[in-house]
């Protein structure tokens, strides 16, 4: 099982490039360790493609240091970045199978070899509190980089803070005093977010201050450089959005494979915008039948993702439900546990689904056509030229989408409240307009995210189907609670374990179905004609 960390880090480096000597004798409040001197090689990784580049994954096998071995960093999801690590073998160059595995749903399953090789002697400080805890790290360091595919060399100096225990409660204040010091001795922050990024001249102020550009490239600058700036084309945009999907959806699943929290729920969220994204913005515009038949089996596909992650969501739900009901002590610690227990057991079981479909041939067939739609999109589409023709479209299919739900649910909304929630069709119904206000208003957001400038009427209908989407989660989360729990009701019967605690638990969640899906009998079709009425030019 690889090793897995937080990586919450601060880097600096003189703003001219001169050679500064940082000296944290003088740091306040705070003991620093001798400073330890390591010799580093580190190789890092990629396809031919540049696929883990253009995911802002870097893989790298390091020999030297306290922490040789395998490391694999992306981004968290909040915010700092995920870093997974592996021993090396026997053989200390030899990739072992478990990374090529995790990587794979962004590999996309093609081979890795080595495309900068980087030297650096690194100067380590460590700083601790009163009591010698370990607090962060200082790492002076003197890189030496050479590129495989340019054959160009670099060479650098930079400083790297890095929070060894960023639960400390004097983490912060050690963070501080120490970018007081390196600050006041001329260094700043630096720009550049990893050293594999400056190693292949992804870094656009260090190679002007190297001689090697002149100005920024276009479409480019130095404090963005890394930020997703489409173009001005239609076509382009929708490109560009597709891009940024795949891109989202590999990275949870890298996630997932390094199990990482609420990795399963973010994978989930991919699949559905993905899947929304294409139907809408994509589908409507195919300029051939094969093409349509291919993009249609995709949806599915990635609905039924996005469908096997939902049982890891309605366990989280169950949970919660459980802590939040127990105010009167009706749950006793041992039924409380029996509970939990077989939470986790099928938590386990969903979790292991999820990896096994991640695992599959289908799966890798579908990460590859999605690559190659990504790439050749604007073969199988016709779009229109202008930005609002587009976005009218667009808006006007996903319109139609909900206002059908109006129009077949005229039966089930005219239920008297007592018999409306045991129509046999109400729960089905609801989810079914839940999934599709959930596909519109995501792919409505990727169209915003790409650039493009929603009108007045198609932020409306962006914001209604919002309200509607979020109006029937709690609705869908105690069906998913109370089918559960009703589950569980004959698996303790059949236990011979104690059947009150999971009653009582049921009968709450019962009464609580009942009353939302009272508010969802008028609720719902008052949203739906909202948005009917919010006609699209």
């Amino acid at each position: 099982m690889p090793a897995h960390h937080l990586e919450i880090e601060r880097k600096y480096e003189s703003p001219d490039g001169a050679e500064l000597t940082i000296d944290f004798s003088s740091l306040k409040g705070f003991s620093i360790q001798s400073p330890v001197t390591e010799e580093m090689d580190a190789a890092y990784m990629d396809t031919a493609n540049r696929d883990l580049s253009s995911a802002r994954v870097a893989l790298r096998r390091r020999l030297g240091g306290y922490d040789e071995g395998w490391h694999i960093k992306f981004n968290g999801h909040n915010g700092g970045r995920h870093e997974v690590t592996f021993e090396l073998l026997k053989n200390r160059e030899k990739m072992p199978a478990a990374v090529e595995h995790i990587l794979q749903g962004v590999t996309a399953g093609q081979p890795l070899q080595e495309v900068v090789s980087l030297k650096t002697t690194r100067i380590r400080t460590v700083v601790t509190d009163g009591a010698q805890h370990q607090i962060l790290e200082i790492c002076d360091d003197t890189v030496q980089a050479f590129d495989f595919t340019t054959q160009v060399e670099r060479s650098w100096h930079e400083w790297e803070v890095e929070l060894i225990d960023p639960g400390h409660e004097k983490a912060d204040e050690a963070f501080s005093a120490v970018d007081a010091i390196i600050t006041e001795a001329g260094a700043q922050e630096s720009q550049s977010i990893a050293k594999i990024a400056r190693a292949m001249g992804q870094d656009v102020a260090f190679e002007q201050r190297r001689g090697a550009l002149t100005e920024a490239p276009e479409g480019t600058a130095e404090d963005d450089q890394h930020q997703w700036r489409p173009a001005q084309t239609v076509e382009y945009r929708v490109r560009s959005g597709l891009d940024h999907l795949v891109s989202d959806l590999a990275i949870s699943d890298l996630k997932v494979r390094a199990e990482i929290d609420d990795a399963t729920q973010q994978l989930r969220v991919s699949a559905r915008k993905l899947a929304g994204f294409i139907e809408l913005a994509v589908l409507p515009f195919v300029s051939d039948e094969q093409a349509e038949i291919e993009l249609n089996e995709v949806i599915t596909e990635l609905s039924e993702l996005a469908a096997d992650t939902a049982s890891v969501r309605e366990l989280v739900a169950v949970r919660r439900f459980m802590a939040g009901h127990n105010d009167y002590g009706v749950i006793s610690q041992s039924a409380e546990n029996e509970l939990e227990a077989m939470i986790q057991k099928d938590e386990e079981a969903s979790h292991r689904a999820v990896r096994r479909r991640l695992d599959s041939a289908e799966y890798l067939e579908l990460v590859l056509f999605l690559r190659s739609l990504v790439l050749h999109v604007q073969d199988h589409i016709e779009l229109p030229r202008e930005e609002k023709e587009f976005l009218s479209a667009v808006a006007q299919h996903g319109r139609s989408m909900l206002k059908m739900h109006l129009k077949d649910s005229k039966a089930l909304w005219k239920a008297k409240r007592a018999d409306f929630i045991d129509v046999p069709e109400c729960e089905n119904t609801l989810r079914m307009i839940a999934l599709d206000a959930k596909s519109v208003a995501y792919a409505l957001g990727t169209c915003r995210s790409a650039g493009l400038k929603l009108p007045k009427k198609i932020k409306r209908l962006a914001k209604l189907t919002d309200q509607l989407q979020e109006g029937l989660i709690e609705q869908r989360q105690l069906q998913e609670i109370h089918q559960w729990l009703d589950a569980a009701t004959r698996k303790v019967g059949r236990a011979g374990s104690d059947r009150l605690a999971v009653g009582y638990l049921l009968g709450i969640a019962e009464q609580k179905r009942y009353t939302v899906a009272y508010e969802a009998h008028s609720y719902v079709p008052e949203q739906l004609q909202k948005i009917k009425d919010n006609k699209i030019k």
